[in-house]
């Protein structure tokens, strides 16, 4: 299983939360998070994002524990991979937290067909 969706789980499981809750809060349909978290649907930042704020789960402390987790695989990334993800999400970031926050003000997100 993917690193990413290994911690984010350990994660929802330390919060105690049941997965009907964070869908609620982060505005997601029902079964959505479900889908989300084993792979049937892939993960986009900004709904990572939900998650995590809706989970109060620290952006930081996720992401550090993510990057521990891909540096124990076989094949390791590198600084240089790393630094090109950074390089390419930071100018997007204030976008993806605009749009978290708008949509956390609107109705829940019914997934679309693509979605699924």
């Amino acid at each position: 299983m993917d690193p990413l969706l290994q911690e984010l789980r350990r994660r929802i499981r330390a919060t105690g939360l049941r997965y009907a809750d964070i869908e609620e809060r982060a505005g997601f349909s029902k079964k959505y998070l479900s889908q989300l978290l084993n792979g049937y649907v892939d993960i986009k930042v900004y709904q990572l994002f939900k998650i995590l704020i809706a989970t109060e789960v620290e952006f930081s402390e996720f992401f550090a524990a993510v990057s521990r987790r891909y540096r124990r695989r076989p094949t390791p990334i590198s600084e240089a991979q790393v630094d090109l993800v950074v390089q390419q999400l930071m100018p997007q970031l204030p976008e993806y937290i605009a749009k978290i926050i708008a949509g956390l003000e609107k109705e829940p997100e019914t997934p679309t067909r693509g979605d699924r």
